[in-house]
């Protein structure tokens, strides 16, 4: 079973249980501003969201929520999906509440400690709009690089595990 504690927090598998929580999360329109994809209009579209999320396998997929330990209560989430053998795509986002107080940093860690611990070699893309300073900054905290640029936003690479892995997608 998937679940990750770090000092604040403890990631887990979502649950259908999960929907009034998280739909205010992602109906945002300021998490719907970076994370179109992940975001939804109405309670169905959250519910189709979460059918997804808890097939996730924890190998290929991830559909991680980020939950603050003393009352489990999400705050956010990270999707991780497999979109090569050497790949990740990854996005996350946070309640704008409990942004910038490095909530963020911590489940991104314990997630690629979780990678690690499990021998995952490979790489995290994630695509950050140009104006997204923050997430800007957290794909710096781990030694990424730019794989490539687009439009308005780059693909900042992050390598996972020991063991060399050629980034194919």
């Amino acid at each position: 079973m998937f679940f990750i504690e770090t000092e604040r927090l403890s990631l887990t598998p979502f649950k259908l249980e999960d929907l009034r929580d998280y739909f205010p999360i992602i109906s945002d329109d300021d998490v719907k501003r970076y994370v179109p994809y992940a975001s939804a209009y109405t309670l169905d579209t959250a519910r189709k969201h979460l059918l997804v999320y808890e097939k996730g396998d924890f190998v290929n997929d991830f559909y991680i929520a980020i939950r603050l330990k003393k009352s489990s209560k999400i705050i956010g989430s990270i999707i991780a999906v497999r979109i090569s053998q050497s790949a990740l795509d990854i996005s996350y986002l946070i309640d704008k509440e409990y942004r910038c107080k490095g909530y963020l940093t911590e489940a991104f860690t314990g997630f690629i400690n979780y990678l690690n611990s499990k021998s995952i070699n490979c790489y995290l893309l994630l695509s950050i709009e140009n104006d997204n300073t923050a997430s800007t900054i957290v794909a710096k905290k781990y030694n990424s690089f730019i794989f490539q640029e687009l439009y308005n936003s780059k693909v900042y690479a992050i390598k996972i595990g020991s063991k060399p892995v050629k980034l194919i997608v």
